[in-house]
């Protein structure tokens, strides 16, 4: 879902947008539930779409990261520590004022306000719920990104996480 929405909310031939999961193992096509939400609340088709994993080769190409998770930006940064300043949580761009739907990782976790919530394995209100969380979270990102994507001007990278303890 955030792939293709932020795909759409950027100029086509300025960014190059790609989607990969810490724990991915590639080819898989979109869960029904985000299919159907993307597709649904903001008219795009990510039927195909295929999962694919996290790479050094993706960490070190990337002048951007953005996760859903802070378990997510943790991964990618032991799998590649020379990215962590370019790693930032994407909901970190617009925190959430609610109360987060669902869990934030595998383990069960509750999200954070800077964090977007899985909804793998939910309902279609979950689903629906993260789609729009996403999508308000990205346009806050590609305004950034249209304004030169100034880290100083972003939420705090992994790297800043570090810093502070």
């Amino acid at each position: 879902m955030a792939e293709a929405l932020l795909r759409a909310a950027l100029p086509r031939d300025s960014w190059r947008v790609v989607s990969a999961g810490t724990h991915a193992v590639g080819g898989d096509p979109p869960t029904r539930g985000s299919r159907d939400a993307v597709q649904r609340l903001y008219g795009l088709d990510i039927s195909h779409q295929r999962s694919s994993p996290l790479t050094v080769d993706l960490l070190r190409d990337s002048d951007f990261v953005f996760t859903m998770s802070k378990q997510q930006a943790m991964e990618a940064a032991a799998l590649f520590p020379d990215a962590a300043s370019n790693i930032r949580l994407l909901g970190a761009f617009s925190p959430a004022t609610d109360a987060a739907v669902g869990p934030a990782d595998p383990n069960g976790r509750r999200a954070e306000s800077s964090e977007i919530s899985d909804p793998m394995g939910g309902d279609e209100a979950e689903y629906a719920s993260c789609c729009r969380r996403l999508r308000q979270s990205i346009d806050t990102v590609a305004a950034w990104l249209h304004d030169g994507g100034d880290p100083g001007k972003a939420p705090g990278s992994v790297a800043t996480w570090f810093e502070r303890s």
